[in-house]
């Protein structure tokens, strides 16, 4: 049964397509592991919003309560010194742990019921599937970061070479001004228009190097995210699959 249920488990989460309705598949394969009445997935990582999946879907009211149970239960890992603000119903057996990837907490998996006793082997088995949801919030992450830092470099590339262009073009006005003559206007008008366009033929150069700079840089991060995939288009996470979750 649990070798069975973990290769499914496995199988569900191959892809990053329907990611909500996927993590949702794998709390339901969980109650052939860890029996519940509720179980509930809180995904708070740093510089997202807050996902909560609930497995069975519970009223208003009841998901308004879960939610900040799992915010309060996640502060309390993060801030072991905070008080607790909410009591979810008594005369029940809960299990929660936390949801790890790159050894920080990244969110909280959590199961109850009213009907059994909780043991060893069930804190376990949650702890398996907490470290496969992790693994998977954690990969679909990075891979939608590197797609935004593939975007921010292209648009610095662009960004480069509008740069260029609009420098050349004003060198071919610098250009094209020195070589005619201004026969309506005196030495000083003439002086005057040179210094505006080489004040910004300067300006462009500064923009130029800054688009270098940031071009740059976005490559550095790339490599420092995913080495090897440095200036390539951001990889799928497992196989696409489209339809059906499996």
């Amino acid at each position: 049964m649990i070798g069975r249920t973990l290769y499914d488990v496995t199988q569900v989460l191959e892809s990053a397509d329907q990611a909500d309705e996927r993590m949702r598949r794998v709390l339901e394969l969980l109650a052939d592991l860890v029996p519940y009445e509720q179980c509930a997935m809180l995904e708070a990582r740093l510089g997202h919003d807050p996902r909560i999946v609930l497995v069975p879907e519970p009223s208003p009211e009841e998901r308004s309560v879960l939610a900040r149970a799992l915010v309060d239960i996640f502060g309390q890992l993060v801030d072991p010194d905070g008080r607790s603000r909410v009591v979810l119903g008594s005369g029940e057996a809960r299990l929660a742990v936390p949801l790890v990837g790159l050894d920080e907490v990244i969110g909280i998996l959590l199961v109850r019921s009213s009907a059994m006793e909780y043991t060893e082997e069930h804190l376990r088995a949650l702890s398996v599937i907490a470290a496969k949801l992790a693994a998977y919030i954690t990969i679909r992450g990075a891979s939608a970061d590197l797609a935004e830092l593939a975007r921010e470099r292209d648009e610095a590339r662009r960004a480069v070479e509008a740069a260029r262009d609009a420098k050349d073009e004003l060198l071919q006005l610098v250009s094209a001004e020195r070589s005619t003559p201004l026969p309506t206007t005196g030495d000083a008008a003439s002086h005057e228009l040179g210094q505006k366009i080489q004040a910004q033929a300067q300006r462009l150069d500064e923009l130029l190097g800054e688009a270098r700079l940031a071009s740059a840089e976005l490559r550095l991060t790339l490599r420092k995210v995913v080495p090897d995939l440095a200036g390539e288009e951001p990889p799928s996470l497992g196989s696409k699959r489209r339809g059906q979750l499996g």
